[in-house]
């Protein structure tokens, strides 16, 4: 703590009073701050056999590519979970218009279910995909940039249509994310694993995505990594750990997922715990 100022502090000493006073200044902004943390704690007891990755808090799933849709009508189908809807449109020769997106939506709030319904999301340019796809692991990283995201939460099957776009390729994902219960601004500060490797073999990658969305267009993409290299024995405990990642998020509408890759066999790795750590009202 910063040192007394009844025992310590001459305060007819300008500079030492003006070193005080810093001191002091800095350790209440440290008490706020820490006050103000979310922590988003997870924990996987043994890695399920077969499985490569664990999505925690969300993820990205594709569920159509290559699609096409114009006013002919030229329309498809998806099937989702529950939650909102994605679009990359990579390639079309008439980019201003609007995706109609029809089917039952899901209120976010109450589950209520409202059949029949749709959700109009206007659109303007081509996305930019940067995802790529390293040779180890082998999962997609993702990158889209004004990507289109749908404003409603749909369920089952679902109809894309258009009444005055020409897309000739557009990919569709189902999304979901964690928004820190809409709790308002916050920022992104620390990326926090553990885990227990069971031998040499192992390897762990792990991906803290943001999802920033602007009106109906979406920006996804990681920001903040951690790996946990070639262990030099087997048997023993990893702390892997980012911090100062300092992503500003508005949580009524933006939020985070996080990916974790496993190699194979997926027995290598056990007691993985995994903190996202957030500074709220900043």
């Amino acid at each position: 703590m910063a040192r007394e100022l009844h025992s310590l502090v001459d305060l007819s000493n300008e500079n030492e009073h003006r070193i005080w006073l810093e001191e002091l200044r800095k350790e209440t902004n440290n008490l706020i701050k820490y006050a103000r943390q979310i922590p988003l704690s997870s924990y996987i007891s043994e890695i399920g056999r077969g499985t490569a990755v664990s999505n925690i808090h969300g993820d990205l799933l594709s569920v159509s590519t290559g699609d096409a849709i114009n006013p002919t009508p030229t329309t498809y189908n998806v099937t989702v979970g529950h939650g909102k809807l994605v679009f990359a449109i990579i390639a079309g020769s008439d980019v201003s218009g609007n995706i109609i997106v029809s089917g039952t939506t899901v209120n976010r709030k109450t589950g209520e279910l409202t059949t029949t319904d749709q959700d109009v999301i206007p659109v303007d340019r081509l996305t930019t995909d940067s995802s790529t796809t390293p040779a180890s692991p082998s999962r997609t990283l993702w990158d889209l940039k004004n990507a289109y995201i749908t404003s409603k939460w749909f369920t089952g099957t679902v109809t894309i249509s258009t009444t005055d776009l020409t897309i000739t390729d557009m990919d569709t994902y189902s999304i979901a994310f964690e928004q820190f219960n809409d709790s308002g601004t916050v920022t992104l500060d620390t990326l926090d694993i553990t885990l227990y490797e069971v031998n040499t073999a192992a390897r762990f990658h792990a991906y803290l995505y943001s999802v920033d969305v602007t009106g109906s267009k979406v920006d996804i993409q990681a920001q903040a990594s951690l790996s946990m290299g070639t262990p030099a024995a087997a048997n023993r405990y990893f702390r892997l750990r980012k911090t100062n990642i300092n992503k500003l998020l508005d949580t009524t509408k933006d939020g985070i997922f996080v990916s974790l890759w496993y190699n194979t066999p997926t027995s290598n790795i056990e007691d993985v715990t995994c903190k996202v750590w957030a500074i709220a009202g900043e």
